[in-house]
C-alpha cells in the first residue's frame, strides 16, 4: 500500500491524549478492538512489518540519538504521525524492561471476526485458547510449517494483545487469523470441504500411524479442558500423540508444532 507523504509530528512532554492513547492500546483489549489498532514494540516485530500494514504512528524518545536501525525503520515505514516523547514518558509506555527500546509502532489491525480462510492444505482451528504466550507460539509454528492460517473459536485470549504479538516473534504479521463462532464456524467448515481432524490425549489413532488428509482443518482444544465435546462430535477423525513417559499430555503449542511438522512432512513426501 502507498505510504503517507505528509507526516505530522508531535512533541509529547505531558501525559496528554497521545500518551493516554498509547497506554490504552498497550493495556486495553476493548480499545484495541474499538479503534482497530495494535501496539507493536521490539526489533523483531517491527522488522516483520511489510508495506501491507498501515502505520498510524511511530513513537520514539526525544532528545536521544537514535540508532541507525531506528532511523531506517522510520524512513521505511513512513508513518502518518511521528511522536517524540520525553524519555521518562517513553519509558513509562514501553514494555521493554531493559530500557533498550527506541521505537513503538501503532498500526492498523487486520479484520478478524467473520473472516473465512481458504483451506488449500492445512488450517488450524483453536478452540478457546487461553494463553497469550501459547497462541503467539502457535502462530510461529503455523508460519514455520506453512499452515494457511489460524481460526479461533469460543471465549479466547485477544490475538491483538502485545503479549501475543511478542510471543509470535513476528509471525502474527505473516499468518492470517480469523474468529468464527456458531453458525459462521459451521458454515465455514461446510464450505471448505476439508477433513476436520481433532486432537485429544485419548484418541485411538496415533499421529505416527495416521495418514493426514489434504486439505485439512486441524483442531486443538483449550489448554486445560481440551477440545470441546461439540467439536469432537463434529470431527471426522480424532488423533493423539503416543506418550512414552509419565506425562499424559503436552502443552498445546508443542502439540501444534509436532502435528504441523508431521503434516508438512507427509505433504512433501506425497508431492
Amino acid at each position: 500500500m502507498s505510504r503517507c507523504s505528509v507526516v505530522q509530528q508531535y512533541a509529547i512532554t505531558t501525559r496528554n491524549q497521545w500518551f493516554q492513547r498509547l497506554i490504552n492500546l498497550r493495556d486495553s483489549r476493548r480499545r484495541r478492538h474499538r479503534d482497530r489498532l495494535l501496539f507493536v514494540e521490539g526489533v523483531t516485530l517491527i522488522n516483520a512489518l511489510s508495506d501491507e500494514w498501515r502505520v498510524v504512528a511511530l513513537a520514539s524518545p526525544a532528545r536521544k540519538r537514535l540508532s541507525e536501525w531506528t532511523e531506517t525503520q522510520v524512513t521505511r515505514l513512513a508513518p502518518e504521525t511521528r511522536l517524540l516523547l520525553d524519555e521518562a514518558l517513553f519509558d513509562e509506555v514501553s514494555t521493554k524492561e531493559d530500557a533498550s527500546s527506541e521505537l513503538i509502532a501503532i498500526i492498523g489491525a487486520p479484520p478478524l471476526d467473520g473472516v473465512r480462510l481458504p483451506v488449500d492444505h492445512t488450517v488450524l482451528l483453536m478452540d478457546r485458547p487461553s494463553s497469550h504466550g501459547n497462541f503467539g507460539t502457535i502462530l510461529r509454528a503455523a508460519d514455520a510449517f506453512g499452515a494457511g492460517g489460524v481460526v479461533m473459536t469460543g471465549h479466547a485470549i485477544d490475538p491483538f494483545d502485545p503479549r501475543t504479538l511478542r510471543a509470535s516473534a513476528g509471525s502474527f504479521f505473516r499468518v492470517p487469523v480469523a474468529r468464527l463462532d456458531g453458525a459462521a464456524l459451521t458454515g465455514w467448515l461446510d464450505e471448505t470441504g476439508a477433513t476436520l481432524v481433532g486432537t485429544t490425549a485419548w484418541a485411538d489413532e496415533q499421529l505416527g500411524d495416521a495418514a493426514l488428509p489434504v486439505p485439512m482443518v486441524l483442531a486443538f482444544g483449550n489448554e486445560k479442558s481440551g477440545l470441546s465435546e461439540r467439536l469432537k462430535a463434529r470431527c471426522d477423525r480424532l488423533i493423539g500423540i503416543e506418550m512414552a513417559g509419565y506425562a499424559t499430555s503436552l502443552n498445546v503449542a508443542n502439540m501444534v508444532s509436532i502435528c504441523l511438522y508431521e503434516a508438512r512432512r507427509q505433504q512433501r513426501a506425497g508431492a
